[in-house]
């Protein structure tokens, strides 16, 4: 399958990557990336289109490669860009625009064909109403990252079909590189799929007391889904088959074979047992698989079932669809949370991390438990034997500092307890001043008070005075403030009554003034009880918010499982366990470094306004014209905080650690150390974008490159080193995103601003000068435009060092290989050197197809000649413009445009003139190629044709060399097989053994029409001739001492592709045995299509039988009188309960 992850827009839409023209690199590039960047940045206006300024990345996969790839820069309109592999590869990957589809061929030069029939592309729509972020997009905003659901200035172009996205292309065919076999995949319709959800997000304002505010949205995907109905080749078929309820999930595969025209029998079928996780409402991430159980058939087409394959889960439950309990990787984390934001809303701005808001980051929080939801535990298989899975997650201790804001309180205190008799009527104060960071508004005084009269007494006989406390200027200059107790006088029998001030009633005092808080004499005492006939206490109290920070070390999980141990079982009762240690891992970007810090400082979006101009009348171009060195300053406005990241925290498998040391450990079911290989890997950090960190550049591809490993045996509990490896690799073309290499695609983002970098001095791009040959989209708006890379790394493997060391872990032998590479253009070595264990240097030179040059047609010739005069209009039309650029005021502004865009056009005009000589030219490379491989000789021919195929990989000229000395050569001839030069074949073999003349030793002397080798030999010996049946998939005779074209004389090929049954075709094979009698060695086969051999007659005419159980495996070899031979018996164990 290829599939795509969309950045920025689909590449195929009208203004897509792979159709617009990056802005050159000439002395205007500045102005006219800013050009560019109005169209770039153009999310806002439905007047005009939007441009899409990334590529897409590409994913392929079949059975023997996979990589990514995406489109090139597209260098003028008219020709297609070309693709480029990530890393590079000799994978040879071509687009078809209509219809849109792809060809993929291999080193050896089979094609795969991905989307080219009806139902063979996957699609889906996407759309969004209100806010909240996250969800299904079609793209992400290259300011923000923030996800693009259907912008309306690209749904009101009619030449934009954002609504039906094609997100996959499968495989429709298979063609072998020989054209001997293809492979057909057909798909049916499987319906359309809808999701949809809830989306909220939580908006921070930057001015005034007001509390963070939650909006919700909601978001759709609509996908139209296909599903793989049946794969076909000459041999039979293979028959995908749904359960109608439910979600349609496959059920059973049905493998049957040819046996006549348009009739098929049953050789093998799959069963799929199915059920549902508890939780999941039947939705499509419920189902789980629970058996497999494998299906033969007898002569009579009777089923015989096999003991299944049997799939335990950690859990018997998963979360719903659209649950809420995720981590920031997107595992499931258990937590009860009602939406995916990391944020809160404060109690009050004051005690806020932020604008009143809190964080959060508990809510989305890895745990390695529930991560371990639904996943696999055990494989039971037929045998009763089985294989276990353990799993964690890697753990880091973090040293986070917590920075947060403390509300401190000061108070001041006077209390009657602490009068004392024989104080009389001096009452009791305090004397003290506010503290500086005392807030103003947040100051407050109570006052209480209780009686402590005898209970037969009146209240108001206890009080001599009225409760009172008053707070003034120390030096008593003003009346200041005071407050009585009136209740406790009021005759009713209260005995308490308390006073506080209101919000912001001594907002009044100064910070630097000495106060008085004072009691009056407060009355009489009572010496018996050492107190006052009634108590009053006053404080007043001052806050402050102070931030402290504190230095925490936790334990953090981070998202994603790792193997922990594997437990082989062969159901006998022997065991092998591996366990996995980890001893080095790292974080493989600055994004996630154990903490959530960067989510909340570069990945949460901010926006703002700018101050009005002058009056707030004038326009840019007004004002400019007044203030030549205007710059724009920022006013922030709000700060919102989606549901998730706009950047994968995670690399390519969405894990944020990998790991230099992977140990892995063998041990017995008895505990036994059977000893270990440890494994070191290349560190490699991906490269992220500081300004734009959603921008990531995947490096995995170099975080598999194995650089050494160790294999120790464990001696009485003491790990002894037996063997180790080392390998270096170079790495071509290896730079950061920001840096232009040597083969790389082009790519642009950017931000305005409602991005996230802010400030004054930020220069306005959008200025009347800036915008002469361009639509301006907002005059209120800045932005800034960046330059990034992608580059096609070519891994080269250099030194690989081998030592061997004797079992006590001594007497090294030392085997070490060093690889060159001859030119760019593919990735396999031309010169191994190697010294032996005698110190000797050996050396093999080999050459591929594509170190060979078979014509003096240069097909580059026509890219350089183009990139040349490209180069010379770029620099006229620089020099036209330069004048124009430098020269406007506003009074000449309408003269400049035109001048300006009369420049653009001529452009245009040479630019078109450029691509039609360009289109000339490569007609005229390929009628000389054409001509040049016509005349060819027939070796160069076949390499011609070998590089046109893309097999690449093939051998031809290998060379030995030991000390200096050539000591053997070998060389492969090739030839085409037709005109057309569509099938290459070897068809010699040839040896120079050391300084002697070089001769032929094998011949490969014919094929068939399927490329089917049919004779063979060694130069002057006996042919072997080969005689295919079964439409060409099996060999059913081999003759020697004949030749292609005498063998088939005898029989009729028509019996041999379809034959009615192994008696027929063993007849029709006799008939060569007699018309060779005597003159040639004739061995005949017979076949069971997609089952195996079923006979084999030898020349002397005794065959030899084999018989299948119905599950396809050999049961019986018998004689010609049926005795038998060998018996094949498959025990099973017991099923394993579970």
């Amino acid at each position: 399958m290829i599939s795509r992850t969309v950045m920025d827009l689909p590449d195929d839409y009208t203004y897509g990557f792979k159709n617009i023209l990056m802005p050159d690199d000439g002395a205007n590039s500045s102005y006219n990336i800013e050009c560019f960047g109005n169209y770039m940045l153009n999310w806002y206006s439905t007047q005009y289109p939007k441009y899409d300024a990334q590529p897409d990345i590409f994913y392929y996969s079949t059975p023997d490669v996979s990589g990514k790839f995406m489109f090139r820069n597209k260098i003028a309109p008219g020709i297609e860009p070309g693709i480029m592999l990530l890393p590079f590869s000799n994978v040879n990957i071509r687009y078809d625009v209509n219809p849109q589809s792809f060809t993929l061929l291999n080193e050896r030069g089979d094609i795969y064909e991905f989307g080219k029939t009806a139902n063979s592309t996957e699609k889906y729509d996407a759309g969004s109403t209100g806010s909240g972020g996250g969800g299904f997009p079609i793209g992400y905003d290259p300011k923000t990252g923030a996800a693009i659901m259907n912008p309306s200035n690209l749904n009101s172009n009619t030449n934009t079909p954002l609504s039906n996205i094609s997100s996959a292309w499968y495989l429709t065919r298979i063609i072998s590189a020989d054209k001997g076999d293809t492979v057909y995949f057909k798909y049916e319709a499987a319906g359309e799929q809808s999701y949809s959800r809830i989306t909220t997000s939580l908006t921070a304002f930057f001015s005034g007391n007001s509390l963070p505010q939650k909006s919700q949205g909601s978001i759709y995907r609509k996908e139209t889904k296909i599903r793989i109905s049946e794969i076909v080749n000459a041999n039979g078929k293979v028959i995908f088959k749904y359960a109608a309820q439910n979600f349609g999930e496959l059920a059973a595969i049905d493998i049957l074979a040819i046996i006549g025209p348009s009739e098929y029998k049953k050789v093998k079928s799959f069963e799929f047992g199915q059920s549902f996780f508890r939780n999941a409402i039947k939705a499509p991430n419920g189902l789980r698989l629970d058996n497999v159980v494998e299906i033969g058939y007898d002569q009579q087409q009777q089923a015989q079932r096999m003991q299944p394959y049997a799939f335990s889960y950690y859990t018997d439950n998963v979360p719903t669809f659209d649950s809420n309990s995720q981590d920031f990787w997107g595992y499931y984390n258990g937590k009860l949370n009602s939406d995916l934001l990391y944020v809160k809303s404060a109690i009050s701005r004051q005690e806020s991390k932020e604008n009143g808001v809190d964080y959060a980051f508990e809510n989305r929080e890895a745990n390695e438990e529930m991560m371990k939801t639904a996943s696999l535990k055990r494989i039971t298989y037929p045998t009763g034997g089985f294989t276990a899975f353990e799993f964690e997650a890697p753990k880091a201790q973090i040293e986070e500092t917590e920075t947060k804001t403390v509300k401190r309180e000061l108070g001041h205190h006077i209390s009657t307890m602490y009068l004392n008799p024989g104080e009389g009527k001096k009452g009791t104060s305090i004397i003290f001043k506010l503290d500086p960071r005392t807030v103003m508004g947040d100051i407050r005084l109570k006052f209480t008070g209780s009686a402590t009269c005898l209970q037969s007494s009146p209240l108001r006989e206890c009080v001599s005075n009225s409760p009172e406390v008053r707070l003034q200027r120390a030096d008593r200059s003003d009346v200041g403030y005071g407050w009585t107790l009136s209740r406790l006088t009021s005759g009713t029998g209260t005995t308490y009554d308390e006073f506080e001030t209101a919000q912001d009633q001594l907002a009044g005092l100064s910070k630097d003034v000495n106060y008085e808080l004072y009691f009056p004499y407060p009355g009489e005492l009572t010496k018996s009880e050492q107190a006052t006939k009634y108590r009053l206490d006053a404080t007043l109290n001052e806050s402050y918010y102070e931030t402290v920070t504190t230095m925490n070390t936790i334990s953090r999980v981070i998202g994603g499982l790792r193997i922990k141990t594997i437990t082989h079982d062969d159901g006998t009762g022997n065991q092998i366990i591996k366990k996995y240690n980890y001893p080095e891992f790292y974080y493989n970007s600055n994004v996630f470094n154990g903490k959530f810090d960067r989510i909340v400082s570069s990945l949460a979006q901010e926006t703002g306004f700018l101050f009005n101009l002058g009056s707030g009348t004038r326009t840019i171009e007004e004002e400019l014209s007044i203030n030549p060195t205007l710059s724009y300053p920022f006013v922030k406005s709000q700060k919102i905080f989606s549901e998730s990241p706009s950047v994968s925290i995670g690399g390519a498998s969405n894990n944020s650690v990998s790991y230099e040391k992977v140990e892995e450990s063998q041990y017995s079911k008895d505990g036994r150390n059977l000893g270990k290989t440890v494994y070191t890997f290349r560190k490699a950090i991906d490269y992220v974008f500081n300004p734009l960190p959603n921008m990531r550049f995947d490096r995995e591809f170099l975080r598999a490159q194995l650089l050494n490993v160790k294999v120790y045996k464990n001696d009485n509990g003491v790990d002894v080193l037996v063997k180790e490896t080392n390998n270096v690799y170079n790495n071509l073309n290896d730079f950061d995103a920001d840096t232009r290499g040597m083969d790389s695609v082009k790519l642009f983002v950017g931000e305005t601003q409602i991005g996230r970098n802010f400030g004054s001095g930020t220069n306005g791009l959008f200025s009347f000068q800036n915008c002469l040959a361009c639509n301006e989209f907002g005059k209120d708006q800045t932005m800034r435009i960046y330059p990034l890379y992608y580059h096609s790394v070519k891994p080269l493997l250099v030194s690989s060092q081998t030592t061997t060391y004797d079992t006590n872990g001594g007497n090294p032998i030392v085997l070490k290989k060093d690889y060159e590479y001859a030119g760019n253009k593919h990735v396999y070595p031309t010169r191994i050197s190697e010294i032996d264990s005698r110190k000797r240097t050996e050396v093999v030179t080999t050459k591929y197809p594509l170190d060979y040059t078979t014509s003096n047609c240069d097909e580059s010739a026509c890219i350089r000649n183009f990139n040349s005069s490209l180069s010379v209009l770029v620099t006229q039309r620089e020099a036209c413009e330069q004048p124009v650029l430098s020269g406007v005021t506003p009074r000449t502004y309408d003269v400049a445009q035109q001048n300006f865009k009369n420049c653009q056009e001529s452009f245009r005009q040479s630019l078109q003139t450029l691509v039609n000589q360009y289109g000339s030219c490569r007609t005229q490379y390929e009628q000389c190629y054409a001509n040049a491989k016509a005349s060819m000789s027939a070796e160069n021919r076949a390499i011609a044709s070998m590089k046109d195929l893309n097999m690449v990989a093939d051998q031809i000229d290998v060379v030995n060399n030991i000390s200096g000395q050539q000591t053997k050569r070998i060389l492969t001839t090739y030839s085409d097989l037709n005109t057309a030069g569509s099938i290459v074949k070897p068809v010699q073999v040839s040896i120079q053994e050391g300084s002697g003349l070089i001769e032929s030793r094998f011949n490969y002397i014919n094929y068939d029409n399927r490329g089917n080798l049919t004779e063979q030999g060694k130069t002057g010996d006996a042919s072997e001739v080969y005689l295919w049946g079964y439409k060409g998939q099996y060999p059913v005779a081999k003759i020697v001492g004949s030749n292609y074209q005498v063998a088939r004389s005898f029989i009729n090929q028509a019996i041999l592709d379809n034959p009615a049954n192994e008696g027929e075709l063993r007849t029709e094979l006799a008939k060569i045995r007699e018309g060779l009698s005597g003159k040639a060695l004739v061995t005949t086969f017979t076949f069971n299509p997609l089952i195996g051999l079923t006979s084999e007659t030898d020349p002397t005419g005794k065959t030899i039988y084999y018989e299948y159980d119905v599950f396809m495996r050999l049961k019986l070899i018998r004689d010609m009188n049926g005795k038998v031979l060998k018996q094949i018996d498959y025990q099973y164990q017991a099923p394993i309960q579970q």
